[in-house]
């Protein structure tokens, strides 16, 4: 219970931090030309659907019994990786799209 408890709120703290990062980047995007404005929007878009997910799985995880704890903890964690992969991806292109301006 104790490690279900610790990677709740490992996640939960993680998923904050994130949403703060989407917002961060959605502002920056205003300083671009219409085609990095475009890039970034879809960029920011994936990095939504990808959050909305790992929210989704978050929740699962907080409700699941612990019988099934060990077995929804896998699928949670893999989107997790995505979503830090997708997080990872989308600073790339924003660096790039701020060393082109």
């Amino acid at each position: 219970m104790k490690q279900k408890m610790e990677l709740l709120s490992k996640m939960s703290f993680q998923l904050g931090a994130w949403s703060q990062k989407i917002e961060h980047l959605n502002e920056k995007s205003g300083q671009f030309g219409r085609e990095q404005k475009k890039e970034l929007a879809k960029q920011i878009q994936i990095l939504k659907g990808k959050q909305k997910q790992a929210k989704e799985n978050l929740n699962e995880l907080k409700n699941s019994s612990e019988d099934v704890w060990d077995d929804i903890k896998d699928g949670v964690e893999k989107a997790w990786d995505d979503l830090k992969d997708a997080f990872d991806s989308a600073h790339s292109k924003y660096d790039a799209i701020k060393k082109k301006k």
